[in-house]
């Protein structure tokens, strides 16, 4: 059999989604052929498709270099490297298309997605808007639309995304997307007309499952803003039951609950050895204030309050510090404790480098910067001894009430893959509570305990205590962080954190108490 009929063999299979497959007969070939520009194109994407990304673009770099005309093959070049948080160069490769076919909408849209995730809201609108133009569907035109308006709730601009959104529902009554977004900035209280919309679309025909588990969430917490409890669980309990079946079920939640877990385990031994009370690594200048906690403890609040600060800039949630180190210092899912007492007795602060090639993409004009991605608490041994400058905030609530608002919101990144089943949920929030008491342990006064019940019922002295921990003088910007629209949000707490401070939410699991009581006696407590 020659090669074409191979290559034809493998394509069938791509087809098939049999990725593996493709693989294991794409490196047979590779081997005789390896300048093929087809085979390395072919296994660069199943690389992508089973999400083994370094070693997708391995072999799009190399059928790039073969073909460099390819723009297809530059675009999943692209793609792949924005996959592994790797924005720069997804964002070199994707304007270097964009200077021969300067009017491509696909590419448009890409790098407008790059700007999204790095928090550069506008740049992204002005993209989307400039791919329009080009598109010639009208269902790409809508979901065009439809990530601009997403843009402008980021940015708080709500009437602007209102407008869109209420635009694009006259069109297409059926679109669940823009009505699920619309409901996020409406009152209920006031007018309820578009809960019983919701309702409605649920029940579609032919909705896609995801579609369908979002819809549930958004009349859940409906019903919720309308104190109407009993319906309001009543649905979340059926978004949550979606959601979780939706992406694998139990087996595969179990699994990464115990990883998680071996994890912590690894770290603990890890650091419980080391001694950081002389550190003294090379970093940068610029210092990093790290907020962390489970998601929906506060940390939104908490960046916003900081960032509304003169000389603080915001970065948001970014992932690069989880992604670098597990790039450093993780094999197949598991620490690699040798990895790690060699950079601790090297010269170089490689973590720190690392970190700042990826951050100064961002091109921030202030030397003091907020990372709030939730999950750094993972991290915070790593933190102390290669950021030695840095500050580390943890938030932390009331733990019924937390697990209560992770329960009635839709989170669709897989690293809160426990998030969609409260067993799983309350597993996850102990493994936190234990990590969390180890580095209280361990970093005695390196750590800044923030209270969520606290800072709202005494705002003013708490943000006081805050800004002396983060060496920052007293300004009145930070009492009024809801009118700071110079620090876009990007997280489910963007309406609320656009808010003054409330005191409704302390306690507020209570309305739930009937039916979570049994999950809520079986959490442990943070202090």
């Amino acid at each position: 059999m020659d090669i074409n009929k191979h290559i034809k063999k493998i394509e069938e299979n791509f087809k098939l989604k049999k990725f593996n497959d493709v693989i294991l007969q794409c490196k047979k070939l590779i081997k005789k052929n390896e300048n093929n520009f087809i085979l390395n194109q072919i296994i660069g994407l199943a690389y992508y498709s089973i999400k083994n990304l370094d070693l997708s673009i391995k072999y799009l770099k190399k059928a790039s270099e073969i073909n460099p005309s390819d723009m297809v093959c530059k675009n999943n070049l692209a793609n792949s490297y924005k996959s592994s948080g790797n924005p720069q160069e997804a964002e070199k490769i994707y304007k270097e298309i964009l200077h021969k076919f300067p009017n491509n909408p696909i590419i448009l849209q890409n790098l407008a997605l790059i700007k999204k995730n790095i928090s550069d809201f506008s740049s992204s609108i002005d993209l989307y808007k400039k791919s329009m133009k080009y598109l010639e569907s009208e269902e790409n035109k809508i979901r065009a639309l439809t990530n601009i308006a997403s843009n402008y709730t980021n940015l708080g601009e709500f009437n602007k995304a209102k407008e869109i959104f209420t635009n694009i529902i006259k069109k297409n009554p059926n679109n669940v997307s823009a009505h699920i977004e619309l409901g996020k900035l409406i009152d209920y209280k006031k007018n309820n007309t578009h809960l019983n919309l919701l309702i409605n679309l649920l029940n579609q025909e032919n909705l896609e499952i995801l579609d369908r588990s979002k819809l549930c969430f958004a009349i859940g917490k409906g019903y919720e803003s309308i104190n109407n409890y009993d319906e309001s669980y009543k649905y979340l309990i059926k978004a949550n039951e979606i959601q979780y079946e939706a992406n694998n079920g139990k087996r595969f939640f179990n699994q990464k609950l115990l990883n998680a877990n071996k994890v912590i385990e690894e770290i603990k031994n890890i650091f419980q050895k080391e001694n950081f009370n002389n550190i003294n690594k090379n970093c940068s200048k610029k210092k990093i204030i790290f907020i962390c906690g489970v998601p929906r403890s506060g940390t939104t609040l908490a960046h916003q309050i900081i960032a509304s600060h003169n000389k603080v800039v915001g970065a948001g949630e970014i992932f690069y510090l989880e992604r670098i180190i597990k790039k450093l210092f993780f094999e197949d899912g598991r620490i690699i404790p040798k990895k790690i007492k060699d950079s601790f007795e090297s010269e170089e602060n490689i973590l720190n480098n690392e970190y700042f090639k990826l951050l100064n993409f961002h091109g921030y004009d202030k030397s003091i910067i907020i990372d709030k991605a939730p999950a750094n608490f993972f991290w915070i041994g790593f933190i102390n001894y290669f950021f030695p400058n840095c500050k580390i905030i943890h938030c932390y609530r009331n733990p019924e009430d937390n697990i209560v608002s992770i329960f009635k919101n839709y989170f669709p990144s897989r690293n809160m893959f426990w998030s969609s089943n409260l067993t799983n949920t309350v597993e996850y929030y102990n493994l936190y509570a234990s990590l969390m008491k180890f580095w209280n342990q361990q970093f005695k006064n390196k750590i800044y305990n923030l209270s969520y019940e606290t800072l709202v019922s005494d705002s003013q002295n708490e943000i006081k205590k805050l800004l002396n921990y983060c060496d920052l003088e007293w300004d009145d910007n930070c009492l009024q962080h809801h009118k700071n629209f110079k620090t876009p949000i990007a997280t489910v707490s963007l309406t609320e954190a656009r808010r003054p401070i409330y005191k409704s939410s302390v306690n507020f699991s209570k309305n739930y108490s009937d039916h979570l009581a049994e999950f809520f006696a079986k959490l442990n407590k943070i202090t």
